[in-house]
């Protein structure tokens, strides 16, 4: 996690100026999706720079966890009320047992090998009937050698990654106890239709008290 830490620390500074289509396609679903009403208590994993962030803050109380201090920085400046934790997502979450209802998760499962403890700590934060949003890059465009990276001072700095399949989404959540509600496979406005979708969307709930 050291090296997945130290590129983004290393990315903060351009995170959100230079030109990427994923980012701003996440960012533009998300909104789209969340849009109806309040969120409650909201968790964002791997909240960074705060693009999101500064959203979700309107739509509820948020709480952001990051593993790189130099994003979180950013995202303090952009979403001031919301409440900023540094945390590892493969060790148990600083969160307390059923204290959220809306899971934010984008961009960030890619650096996580273990699925199965995102979705088990996802069940043991969330209250009865919460929900998880997850957009991550589609599997296709992982296979094809699609990954986060970024060019600082004209050197391209890469970030370890894992391919995660739909299916092994899908086994991780619904074994944690978690129903599927929706999956999509967005394409970005310039993506030409032969080219795989760039976004996995899928959401998943909580059954009910």
């Amino acid at each position: 996690m050291t090296l997945i830490r130290d590129a983004y620390d290393r990315w903060a500074r351009t995170y959100d100026t230079m030109p990427n289509v994923t980012r701003d396609l996440d960012a533009e679903l998300l909104r789209a999706g969340l849009s109806g009403g309040t969120l409650g208590d909201i968790l964002e994993i791997g909240c960074g720079t705060g693009k999101n962030t500064k959203w979700l803050v309107k739509r509820g109380r948020v709480l952001g966890l990051d593993i790189s201090t130099k994003m979180l920085a950013r995202c303090r400046d952009v979403a001031p009320t919301a409440e900023i934790r540094v945390a590892d997502l493969r060790l148990p979450w600083p969160v307390e047992d059923r204290k959220v209802d809306t899971l934010v998760i984008g961009l960030v499962l890619e650096h996580i090998e273990d699925l199965d403890h995102i979705a088990h700590e996802s069940a043991r934060v969330l209250r009865n009937a919460g929900r998880v949003r997850i957009s991550e890059l589609h599997p296709w465009r992982q296979h094809e050698g699609k990954a986060a990276r970024f060019e600082d001072a004209g050197v391209l700095v890469e970030t370890p990654t894992f391919v995660h399949t739909t299916e092994e989404y899908l086994s991780a959540f619904m074994s944690a106890g978690f129903a599927l509600d929706s999956l999509q496979e967005p394409r970005a406005a310039t993506d030409p239709t032969e080219r795989p979708p760039r976004l996995l969307v899928m959401e998943f709930s909580l059954p009910g008290a």
